[in-house]
């Protein structure tokens, strides 16, 4: 499955979002430190925290796996919750000058907004 979702795109199996210029383990790791508090030592020492688990084209395609304890925070999360973590997740540095923009096409892909 995942060889097919690399190959063609998701095709509805996986929501997607294109994010080009965005490294997933560190602007998401950061979103998980907001949400969780866990601190990127911990996630660079913790095995399941974003696993490579499939990649095309040099990388500019990935598909990567969530920590357990990361996904049960998002699963409990309140919409409230998210949005008010989204500004200031906006603004960190890796995102660039490009923040607003970016957050708000990822809310709109999240269902947020």
């Amino acid at each position: 499955m995942l060889e097919s979702v690399i190959a063609t795109g998701p095709g509805g199996w996986f929501p997607a979002l294109e994010g080009s210029g965005i490294e997933p383990s560190v602007n998401l790791g950061m979103f998980e430190t907001l949400l969780t508090g866990k601190t990127s030592e911990q996630r660079l020492a913790d095995p399941k925290s974003y696993p490579l688990l499939a990649s095309a084209d040099d990388h500019q395609v990935v598909v990567i796996g969530l920590a357990d304890d990361f996904v049960r925070a998002l699963s409990a999360a309140q919409e409230a919750d998210l949005r008010q973590l989204a500004q200031p997740w906006s603004r960190i540095e890796e995102f660039g000058d490009r923040s607003f923009r970016r957050t708000t096409r990822l809310s709109r892909a999240a269902g947020a907004g």
